[in-house]
């Protein structure tokens, strides 16, 4: 638990805090002086160098192992994104250990493309575990993708009618194919214009001309779809980040949504089903969940949507565990009422075989949970 939290929750002490802002200084670090070994000539000394990126992929390496070592949930660790971008960090250690912990001097050999071109980037996005607002961002362009196909079709439709119409009034000596003109249209709406192909013929600047005013009207449509999509993210941010942080720390725990009931029942004081904010502050310092008490106050906020004071573990679940929610709640209680249509007016469900055990018994047996 201590080397995870170490890891993992810059919080919970002075040297994990320390970790959490040397890694990212230290990951930019060595993608700069990869990047420097494909200057000519190079600054770098090669022995220097094939010793700073040896040392870096072993690093990577350990830390990636103590990751799988200790991880108190192997599934998890297993399929979560960020583990699998540790291992491919670690991964060149195996390349140089092939070309003999030296860069290849021949421009064409493969292990030189995958060290100087893939290693940067599979480090740089190795920082992403550190951060968590890269989550609203991939929120807003999956919501806001729900209207790109409608937008990309009609940016297609453009495309091809104004390609054919720069294809047929301009000279076949400049525009040779349909797929020229295909260039030329995707260029001056992209707004670049590179100018290896330009209108020559009046008519050819006449159609330009209207594209480029037609794709400066379209362009601002999807532009401003995903930046108020993004916007709108931004200003709920903090429930978004809390909710996913919990869920991603109950996930790495080894909780899932059949576990809240009885967590529940072990916190609940007062055994009316439902917590109150300090009883909720207990059960989070139990799940070892790596949040500070401001913290734990607004996750209770945002989950008491009703502001009735407490809340019980549907709401938790429905609020963590959307996609759980519906099969462990919704169609339980459609099976509910189907018995009770049947058993008449006066029925009264009956407790399940589980619950003939008393709740001093669950509650004791719920505190493996916590060990």
């Amino acid at each position: 638990e201590a080397v995870t939290n170490f890891l993992d929750d810059p919080e919970s002490s002075w040297a994990a805090r320390l970790y959490n802002r040397f890694m990212p200084r230290l990951i930019l670090f060595t993608v700069f002086v990869t990047l420097l070994q494909s200057v000519e000539p190079n600054p770098v000394n090669e022995y220097y160098a094939m010793v700073v990126e040896t040392c870096i992929d072993t690093f990577f390496a350990i830390e990636i192992m103590i990751r799988f070592m200790f991880s108190p949930n192997r599934r998890q660790a297993l399929t979560s994104p960020y583990n699998f971008i540790d291992v491919l960090s670690a991964a060149p250690l195996a390349v140089r250990f092939c070309c003999g912990f030296r860069m290849p001097h021949l421009d064409t050999h493969p292990a030189r493309y995958v060290l100087l071109c893939a290693v940067p980037v599979v480090r740089i996005v190795k920082v992403l575990r550190r951060f968590k607002q890269f989550q609203l961002l991939l929120k807003a362009f999956k919501q806001a993708f729900e209207a790109l196909p409608v937008l990309l079709y009609t940016l297609s439709v453009i495309i091809l009618v104004f390609s054919g119409l720069i294809y047929v009034v301009e000279p076949h000596d400049n525009v040779t194919c349909l797929p020229e003109a295909v260039w030329l249209a995707i260029v001056t709406i992209g707004t670049v214009g590179y100018g290896d192909i330009t209108p020559v013929s009046p008519l050819g600047g006449v159609v330009v001309s209207f594209l480029i005013i037609l794709s400066t009207l379209y362009m601002a449509m999807p532009l401003g779809i995903i930046g108020y999509t993004f916007t709108q993210i931004w200003k709920d941010k903090d429930r978004i980040l809390l909710i996913s942080t919990t869920r991603e720390r109950l996930d790495q725990w080894g909780y899932s949504a059949k576990h809240i009931r009885e967590l529940f029942k072990i916190v609940d004081d007062n055994d009316n089903g439902e917590l109150d904010v300090d009883e909720f502050k207990d059960l989070i310092k139990k799940l070892r969940i790596g949040l500070q008490e401001q913290s734990v106050v607004m996750l209770f906020n945002f989950i008491d949507k009703d502001g009735g004071g407490s809340i019980d573990d549907e709401e938790f679940v429905r609020a963590i565990f959307p996609a759980e929610y519906q099969a462990l709640y919704l169609k339980a209680a459609r099976g509910t009422q189907r018995v009770g249509i049947f058993s008449g007016d006066d029925y009264q469900p009956t407790k399940s075989a589980g619950s003939v055990v008393s709740d001093q018994d669950r509650r004791e047996s719920s505190k493996q949970f916590f060990t």
